[in-house]
């Protein structure tokens, strides 16, 4: 089955494109399982081989090489380095929960850093970056936005 396209909307394509900031979490390359636990996922993917080729087929239309992203945690159940070498841009990892990999995985070789959380400043704006959500971080109280990967709902009964 061919690997299903992410289509870049018109308003985000660039002719003469300046380096960008993007921020994604929780692609979960070499997650076998993802697709049980998350239908969304699962309704619109075979399998998890055609999920990942189709978020790295997305990712490239969409960034380009002297962009930077943003890894909100969660990026690979195992070494991340094979799917990370497939995708533009340069690439700091935020960690998250199924980043186990993190302590035997020379990171170096695809993330210019690995941040627990990571305060940064965007087009004259501070974020707290982190996987997780937080109640609240350094300087909430003077216009510092909070960024993160993980928020999960439980459906209702």
């Amino acid at each position: 089955m061919a690997p299903a396209r992410l289509n870049t909307p018109s308003h985000l394509q660039r002719e003469n494109p300046m380096p960008t900031i993007f921020f994604t979490a929780d692609e979960h390359y070499d997650h076998k399982n993802i697709l049980a636990h998350q239908p969304n996922r699962a309704e619109r993917f075979g399998c998890v081989e055609e999920m990942q080729e189709a978020l790295i087929a997305g990712h490239n239309e969409l960034v380009g090489e002297k962009d930077t992203v943003y890894h909100l945690g969660d990026i690979a159940w195992k070494d991340p380095r094979p799917f990370v070498a497939r995708l533009n841009g340069a690439h700091v990892l935020i960690r998250g929960n199924h980043d186990y990999w993190h302590k035997k995985a020379k990171l170096t070789d695809c993330f210019a850093a690995v941040h627990q959380v990571l305060k940064v400043k965007q087009d004259g704006v501070l974020l707290w970056l982190s996987h997780y959500p937080h109640l609240s971080w350094p300087m909430d109280a003077k216009r510092v936005l909070e960024t993160d990967g993980r928020v999960v709902f439980a459906k209702p009964k």
